[in-house]
């Protein structure tokens, strides 16, 4: 009896933590993306971080003190390792230079669209 018990104790503690790797180990993999991109900037904090499985997308905000970006920002972490933020382009200058950040504004915000999960 004391050997069933301890191979369903067994069991269940191995089935606990494949569950915990299945659904927390993309998101440690995000944020380890997102501080790597952000590798010069202190105190990087993470927040509102999702995961959508279909896509393999993970989306959020990014905190990051003494960084060129905004205070907070949104990102978008590819399952090809890369890092997108959210553009902060101002539109100003000439013409062209107001449709270029329109430009990048528009792909970023479309990347958004496809790849991050809905509310």
């Amino acid at each position: 009896m004391r050997i069933l018990i301890c191979v369903l104790g067994g069991l269940l503690t191995s089935a606990a933590c494949m569950a915990a790797w299945w659904f927390y180990w993309p998101v440690v993999q995000a944020e380890w993306q997102v501080q790597a991109r952000l590798a010069g900037a202190k105190d990087v904090r993470i927040s509102k971080l999702t995961y959508n499985r279909d896509t393999r997308t993970a989306c959020g905000f990014v905190t990051a003190a003494a960084s060129p970006h905004p205070p907070q920002t949104h990102f978008i972490a590819l399952p090809d390792g890369t890092v997108r933020l959210d553009p902060s382009d101002r539109l100003r200058g000439t013409s062209l230079q107001q449709l270029e950040a329109l430009k990048r504004r528009t792909e970023y915000l479309s990347l958004v669209y496809e790849r991050c999960p809905r509310a």
